[in-house]
């Protein structure tokens, strides 16, 4: 793995080891020479070459690969000096990356799941409507991304109208008028003819 260390200017820089093929120290050496010809270059060389290598080593990593693998280049491209190894340094960025995605994703899930604790049931069941949690949740999931959306925002999000307006980007009569769409579209599927 490389070292990062800080120099007096605190850019960053990448020692690369003495473990590293001479083949890719040349193939390195060469695409960061072309720098000074074609500025982009050597970039896109380093994406034509390595990037199905990286997203496959990301999609073991991450269920983000694709995001990992193109902000490794993004943040390549914007290094005011290039490192020594760039296909190390794009490696080891995609390794952090995925990390930091895994830990988020954690972070996310405590964060849901504290919250579903704290709010209890989903529904309290009463007499006039005995309705099965798994089988809402059935129903849900067959909604559209944008009418779920809508959904989870107003009941269980607790928003206004104007307030799924807002995050929606629409009036809150449309938002209102989706809503109303939308809980229309959910008691046809709950009766179990579908749409």
């Amino acid at each position: 793995m490389p070292l990062i260390t800080e120099d007096a200017a605190s850019s960053r820089e990448v020692r690369t080891p003495a473990a590293v093929p001479a083949e890719r120290r040349l193939e390195t050496s060469n695409a960061i020479s072309s720098l000074a010809t074609e500025p982009g270059a050597w970039l896109a060389a380093l994406w034509q070459k390595y990037s199905p290598g990286l997203l496959l080593y990301a999609r073991q990593k991450s269920t983000a690969a694709e995001d990992l693998v193109q902000t490794a280049f993004l943040s390549l491209a914007c290094q005011t000096e290039p490192p020594r190894d760039p296909v190390t340094w794009l490696y080891r960025v995609v390794r952090n990356g995925a990390v930091s995605h895994w830990r988020q994703e954690q972070r996310r899930l405590r964060r849901e799941q504290t919250a579903a604790v704290e709010r209890g049931d989903w529904f309290l069941p009463t007499q006039e409507a005995a309705l099965d949690q798994a089988e809402l949740r059935e129903a849900l999931a067959r909604l559209e991304d944008a009418e779920r959306e809508l959904v989870v925002l107003h009941v269980w999000g607790g928003l206004t109208f104007t307030q799924l307006g807002e995050v929606l980007d629409a009036s809150s009569s449309t938002a209102q008028r989706q809503y109303a769409a939308a809980l229309a579209r959910l008691k046809v599927i709950l009766e179990g003819k579908q749409i």
